[in-house]
């Protein structure tokens, strides 16, 4: 049975991690405020002409989310794959930011081994479907 959690477009994008915070607080009208107090605080060095969010994770901050990180060695010997304890998350009503190798993701077609940031919000295990956001692109919906 597919189990899929609340995700929106982000209003803007930034980087994936931060797009993934606001997917999230999109859904829920009571973080508005606290999303525009947060997001737009943009800081542009003007000697190198980079930009910067402040605070740099902002889920380590933001009072509607809880942070949670599990070694790689404890998955490993509690799960037998890794959609296994994707949907087992999932299921208990978590997300999962996650950094991936593209070699092994076969949309994707490459054979070079490459990081990719993903954020899972959903999963039919039925149909062996992982729901993935990359939203790295404005005009992307979350895919």
């Amino acid at each position: 049975m597919p189990v899929v959690l609340p995700f929106a477009k982000p209003l803007t994008t930034h980087v994936p991690y931060d797009n993934c915070v606001l997917g999230i607080l999109q859904n829920y009208e009571q973080t508005f405020d606290w999303i525009f107090t947060n997001f737009i605080n943009i800081y542009i060095n003007q000697r190198t002409g980079r930009e910067y969010f402040y605070p740099v994770y902002l889920w380590k901050i933001c009072p509607f989310l809880d942070e949670f990180s599990l070694p790689y060695i404890f998955i490993k010997k509690n799960f037998r794959l890794y959609t296994d304890f994707l949907e087992s998350c999932i299921c208990e009503r978590f997300y999962v930011y996650n950094v991936l190798n593209i070699k092994h993701i076969s949309k994707y077609d490459v054979f070079i081994e490459d990081v990719h940031n993903s954020f899972v919000y959903g999963i039919d295990s039925e149909r062996k479907i992982v729901k993935l956001c990359k939203c790295f692109e404005k005009s992307k919906e979350p895919s």
